[in-house]
């Protein structure tokens, strides 16, 4: 049973009494932008033929799906970590930080994610064996990890000091002080506390954390909002009336009906989207700009 502080890190009052307005014409282009990334992710799964939109810049572009859990990473880590039965909660957790250290479903698979208590000392011998085979780029690209690698200067190689990570998180008790956290927002700043582990990244690992089903709290009432999902929000609205970023996320969750969505959208879909409606709207402004292609 989830224990979600509602609002979290958040001020209902300000969020309930606001009054924010929107840059013109951004309103219809944000319900735009979630509707049509909903029926593009539709048309993709029901086997339809592209293009699968007539929108230029969704058609041509990369973004992520409006839920986070529905992307390609999150899908690998529910299965095989969050919700593997075998696993204890303890492991499940260890196992989060590792596999989003890494941010790579090939890396993962190259060693043997899940590990429990009985593989974890193999880490290191299977990173040499994937430097063996030529397998060098161990860490994803979607996220900046410079911050997580720079932190931990144990070791030459930068992915065996994830492993280095791992055993000071497993010798700090961090499993144990994480379980006994009061609400999201203190889970939130205790994953901070591990070195590399920055806003952002403290953010993703909670998220990450959520869909283990014995986990107390979820992602529905507390959210981070990152540069990008900033930028996102500067973009739609004009005035905030007051409120912060993570207020603005909140307005947005319960005032949703006014925009037509075509599904309801949890905070962390719509900091997620935020982040995503910066590019989209950069795009428009600027065709020049640089962003990863769709092919």
């Amino acid at each position: 049973m989830s224990r979600d502080s509602k609002y979290c890190g958040v001020d209902e009052h300000k969020i309930l009494g606001a009054s924010p307005t929107f840059v013109e014409g951004r309103s219809e282009t944000f319900t735009h932008y979630i509707n049509e990334r909903c029926a593009i992710q539709k048309r993709r799964y029901d086997h339809l033929s592209p293009p699968w939109t007539e929108d230029r810049v969704l058609r041509d572009y990369r973004f992520t799906n409006i839920s986070r859990k529905d992307d390609r990473v999150s899908k690998w880590f529910i299965k095989n970590i969050a919700e593997e039965s075998s696993l204890t909660t303890r492991y499940k957790f260890y196992n989060t930080l590792v596999f989003r250290a890494f941010n790579k479903i090939e890396t993962a698979e190259s060693l043997n994610l899940p590990f429990t208590v009985s593989t974890i000392k193999d880490l290191r011998n299977l990173i040499d064996e994937m430097r063996s085979r030529g397998y060098n780029k161990h860490f994803g690209t979607a996220y900046f990890q410079s911050g997580l690698k720079g932190a931990w200067k144990t070791d030459e190689d930068t992915s065996k000091r994830m492993v280095d990570m791992l055993e000071w998180v497993i010798d700090n008790g961090y499993y144990r002080k994480i379980k006994d956290t009061k609400n999201q927002k203190e889970c939130f700043e205790m994953i901070k506390e591990i070195p590399g582990f920055a806003d952002f990244m403290a953010y993703q690992v909670f998220v990450d954390l959520t869909y283990i089903p014995e986990f107390p709290f979820t992602d529905t009432e507390f959210t981070v909002s990152g540069p990008g999902c900033n930028k996102g929000i500067d973009a739609l609205f004009e005035s905030k009336d007051g409120m912060t970023y993570e207020e603005c996320i909140f307005w947005i969750r319960d005032n949703q009906d006014e925009f037509n969505l075509c599904k309801t959208v949890s905070v962390m879909d719509i900091e997620n989207c935020f982040c995503e409606f910066s590019k989209y709207v950069g795009i428009q402004l600027n065709p020049k700009k640089r962003m990863r292609k769709f092919n």
